[in-house]
């Protein structure tokens, strides 16, 4: 599995610097396709070269990853600065969203060869990378990402075309974390809002806080204000309507 993760970034900063002169793919990106060559190695190696099963071998510590990342999303960054050495959620971060945009743009979005191959041939990285790959903004990208982090699964949610983004297409997430030995059935529990909410934090690069809002037809409108510190990255909302 170590391998695997380490190839991976071979491969990235060959293809990257010296094949195309470029410069080397930006930790989260490269980060998270590293991790999700795991989860390819999990699928494609017969189990006869493990010690168990190989699909549960390689990618359970995704899910530990995964898990800590979404039981406090505000927490850990999914654009990680480059001199960061990969926190634990920050590598949840890192695979999460990598697998969810496999599964939004790969042809086979299982494997997800033809768009992994995509983001490694060419001298873009990061947010450029996918946004060139997709033909989608990052902010456009990471909004529905964060949308699809609560909205996975989520029986009250009705999916269409319209929607499809908001979900995994390749991981039951919900049912998987309601398996043992995660602590809870899901770790994304948004903040429940009636009437009211103040919260201040600290907004790290595509992550944020999650809210539920819950009102009745006889409710008021519930308005929503964003206000920023300092003069870093200005926030950006994503809403949608579950019922």
């Amino acid at each position: 599995m170590t391998f695997i993760h380490e190839f991976q970034h071979m491969i990235s900063f060959n293809q990257h610097v010296i094949i195309r002169g470029g410069l080397e793919e930006e930790t989260w990106l490269n980060e998270g396709l590293s991790h999700f060559a795991e989860e390819l190695g999990g699928r494609v190696i017969d189990n006869s070269q493990c010690d168990q099963s190989c699909f549960s071998q390689f990618t359970q510590d995704n899910f530990n990853d995964a898990f800590k990342y979404l039981n406090s999303p505000e927490s850990a960054f999914l654009v990680e600065p480059g001199n960061s050495g990969g926190t634990l959620p920050e590598r949840g971060a890192n695979w999460l969203f990598v697998r969810w945009f496999l599964d939004q743009f790969a042809a086979d979005t299982v494997l997800g060869t033809d768009m992994t191959r995509a983001l490694e041939f060419t001298n873009q990285t990061g947010f450029t990378n996918v946004s060139g790959r997709s033909g989608v903004s990052f902010a456009t990208l990471v909004t529905q990402w964060q949308l699809a982090n609560y909205l996975e699964g989520d029986t009250t949610f009705v999916q269409n075309d319209a929607t499809s983004r908001f979900r995994y297409k390749t991981w039951d997430l919900r049912h998987i974390f309601t398996i043992n030995p995660f602590p809870k059935p899901y770790p994304l529990t948004p903040s429940v809002v009636t009437s009211s909410i103040s919260h201040n934090g600290t907004l790290r690069g595509g992550s944020g806080f999650h809210i539920l809002v819950q009102r009745t037809a006889a409710d008021t409108a519930f308005n929503l204000k964003l206000t920023v510190s300092n003069s870093g990255v200005a926030p950006r909302v994503g809403v949608v309507r579950i019922q």
